[in-house]
């Protein structure tokens, strides 16, 4: 049963955050919110969750990210002023690319590499890999909950317009006439013919009479 796109995607965003909600507090992971934040940023995005490709593409972006912010967090503990402007950089591009459309979770990976990630480094470096990891599979299961809620509500067809289907109304009226058979152009220009006679023998008589 189809259903209106503006509720198919509340139900996905309902679905999508309660199931992330339940598996984190429920199985105690740690760092559980971060989960609910990327599935958040997933059903909120006004595109489909990423396929097998695309979630070994959200993985290698990760694991990038990651490195930034520990190669980030040596600069924060030795030259502290260098790493804060590099930091607040980071935080700068992550806003960029957030306002393009299907990039807000690449936005918040950045933002947690330039912020927490980097932090974390230059405490520990075995903390800031426990962190990775911890991002890492959240990362997984979020693209799991979303694929899930994407199947059980999917988005429903968007019916188009009539005229539409080519780029302007009157091409497609330019085709529907190409392709009338031949005896019906014929007959449409003997009526064209008939009634421009029909007009000229009208204006004639008016004329004659006009005259009189």
């Amino acid at each position: 049963m189809l259903i209106d796109p503006t509720a198919a995607r509340c139900f996905r965003l309902t679905f999508g955050v309660g199931v992330a909600t339940l598996v984190a507090y429920g199985a105690a992971l740690p760092l559980g919110y971060l989960l609910i934040l990327i599935v958040l940023a997933l059903l909120a995005a006004p595109v489909p969750p990423p396929g097998p490709k695309g979630t070994i593409g959200l993985v290698v972006i990760t694991v990038m990210m990651a490195l930034y912010g520990m190669l980030l967090g040596p600069v924060l503990d030795y030259v502290p002023v260098a790493g804060v402007l590099l930091s607040l950089c980071g935080v700068a591009l992550a806003a960029v690319v957030s306002n393009r459309p299907g990039m807000a979770i690449v936005g918040t990976l950045m933002i947690l590499s330039s912020t927490i990630i980097a932090v974390f480094a230059a405490q520990s470096s075995a903390a800031a890999a426990a962190l990775v990891r911890i991002i890492l599979s959240a990362m997984v299961g979020a693209v799991i909950i979303a694929q899930l809620a994407h199947a059980l509500f999917p988005e429903p067809p968007v019916p188009l317009a009539p005229g539409t289907g080519s780029r302007h109304g009157s091409i497609d009226r330019l085709d529907r006439v190409a392709k009338r058979p031949h005896h019906a152009a014929a007959a449409d220009r003997r009526a064209d013919q008939s009634s421009r006679l029909h007009h000229a023998a009208d204006e004639g008589r008016i004329a004659v009479a006009a005259s009189r």
